[in-house]
């Protein structure tokens, strides 16, 4: 499987097994706003340049694994066409920060939103409203795949228990550094 997300340094590789499965994690290269910037240039050749990498350093790929959907989308549908794969997409969030809203904002991927919709193997997506964006974007349902991560627990910490964080103590929080996570209140 190859993973093509944005949680790693530009171009930096990880590697790991999954229940004996070979998972390579890479990042995917930046399509700028406009159509005449110069660093479109520059995305065309990286991706050249991750096509080479994986062709020499990683061999055959049965899954290309996409997360966000975004613009890396092009990446994925591209390197999908050339290494003759599939590729599936984890559809982060919805509203005004979900990935069609930006898919809509960037030049290329609203242009070629039907096909990278069309190509895609399936989307999985965490809660229903991203499903419903899903389907309004395009997916169909045999392709949209609701996979939940949220935590059920049996009892919420009460705000006194929250209270007893000692003054100075440190909160550890694991996730995605996002205005919408609400990290400062």
């Amino acid at each position: 499987i190859l993973s093509l997300h944005d949680a790693f340094p530009y171009f930096a590789r990880s590697y790991q097994k999954f229940e004996e499965v070979p998972v390579w994690g890479t990042s995917f290269p930046r399509l700028t706003c406009s159509v005449i910037h110069p660093w479109n240039i520059k995305f065309w050749v990286d991706l050249h340049i991750m096509l080479r990498l994986v062709k020499s350093k990683i061999g055959p790929i049965d899954l290309i694994q996409l997360s966000p959907l975004r613009e890396p989308a092009l990446c994925a549908q591209w390197l999908s066409k050339h290494l003759n794969t599939r590729w599936i997409a984890r559809i982060a969030c919805s509203g005004a920060d979900g990935d069609f809203h930006f898919m809509s904002g960037n030049w290329l991927t609203k242009w070629r939103l039907s096909d990278l919709v069309d190509s895609c193997a399936a989307a999985v997506v965490l809660d229903d409203e991203t499903r419903k964006e899903a389907l309004n974007g395009g997916f169909s349902k045999d392709k949209v795949v609701l996979i939940s991560n949220r935590l059920v627990v049996e009892k919420l910490p009460s705000m006194e228990d929250v209270q007893k964080i000692p003054e100075g103590g440190v909160i550890l929080y694991v996730g995605r550094i996002a205005i919408q996570k609400r990290l400062e209140s």
